[in-house]
């Protein structure tokens, strides 16, 4: 890995993960079902950061973690409607489904802050912590159908943890989560539209609302989302954000590509830009992906090339940074 974080946080070191997972359903009635889950990981790094984080030390590093937990989905209840008039024939199927996931992951080493960070497998931090969700879904089905599509579905869901409290404002913390909806229309096939929000209770405050619009044809798909966030305590918005994606995919053409720019419409500042294209040929493929990330911890200009060739899968990716984001 090749990494310009700016100033003496810059060089190249190894990386060796494995992260093996076992996840088994149990028999039982059909409406309930539970499935556990067991892995670990190990990460071994040729250099670690210095106890100032600011550069790279010549000394090996390993990280090791276990994980665990349970999915518990329902009691299921569900209804059917038939429609009549004009719909004769058409049924609708309300489905509600509450859900239970129990996470567990032990927390590293003491020497967890010199771990060097570069995507998401180094940023992986203890939890012990149960999410319930409640989800209410339509499904419709008309006679010309072959089979039901989701039409609606809400979702009521807040997360609750047994080790760290999850909330902490104004001195005052809580072990419970804030408290999210989120809701999605399906108006018709290949287009959604989709509404997020989180509310904190230990304040009575918004945290943040999300509204996005995606489309998706067989050549082109295009999304808009929009975002903003609050400030918990006095419950004024903070942020606004605006992301727009766009993608281009042929069968019969060898070239795809993805645009995906994320604009602050709050401090009228570029916060994001990523481009993606591939190449697809009859025997190989190769892809590349270009990053700019600003609005991130750790701001970066970063490249990424993978190469598949058929009969084997892709290769190992090709990972290279041009230094800190933002320029």
């Amino acid at each position: 890995l090749d990494v310009d974080r700016g100033g003496e946080l810059k060089g190249s070191y190894g990386r060796a993960d494995l992260f093996p997972e076992i996840s088994y359903t149990l028999p039982g009635a059909p409406w309930l079902t539970v499935t556990p889950n067991l892995g670990g990981r190990v990460t071994w790094y040729s250099k670690r950061y210095t106890e100032d984080r600011t550069s790279f030390e010549e000394t090996p590093i390993d990280r090791t973690f276990f994980k665990g937990g349970v999915d518990i989905v329902g009691p299921s209840f569900s209804r059917i409607f038939r429609l009549g008039g004009s719909r004769e024939g058409t049924k609708v199927k309300h489905l509600v489904e509450p859900r239970l996931e129990y996470r567990y992951l032990s927390d590293p080493d003491d020497d967890s802050s010199l771990i060097p960070v570069f995507d998401e497998v180094d940023s992986t931090f203890a939890a012990n912590r149960v999410r319930a969700t409640l989800s209410n879904r339509l499904f419709i089905r008309s006679p010309k159908q072959l089979g039901a599509r989701e039409l609606l579905s809400l979702d009521l869901f807040q997360e609750y943890s047994f080790s760290d409290p999850l909330n902490s404002v104004s001195g005052d913390t809580s072990q419970y989560g804030p408290l999210g909806a989120s809701l999605r229309v399906v108006p018709a096939m290949g287009s959604s539209i989709d509404a997020r929000v989180s509310y904190d209770t230990l304040t009575s405050n918004l945290r943040s609302t999300s509204v996005s619009a995606n489309m998706s044809l067989p050549v082109l798909s295009a999304g808009l989302t929009w975002f903003a966030g609050y400030s918990p305590t006095t419950g004024d918005q903070t942020s606004s954000q605006a992301q727009v994606r766009f993608g281009y995919r042929k069968p019969d053409f060898p070239v795809h590509f993805d645009v995906h720019v994320a604009y602050d419409l709050e401090n009228l500042d570029l916060q994001q830009q990523r481009y993606k294209v591939k190449y697809q040929g009859d025997c190989w493929g190769i892809g590349v992906e270009y990053r700019d990330l600003r609005s991130v911890a750790f701001p970066a200009r970063d490249y990424r090339v993978v190469i598949s060739l058929k009969g084997l899968g892709e290769l190992p990716a090709i990972r290279g940074s041009f230094g800190p984001g933002g320029g």
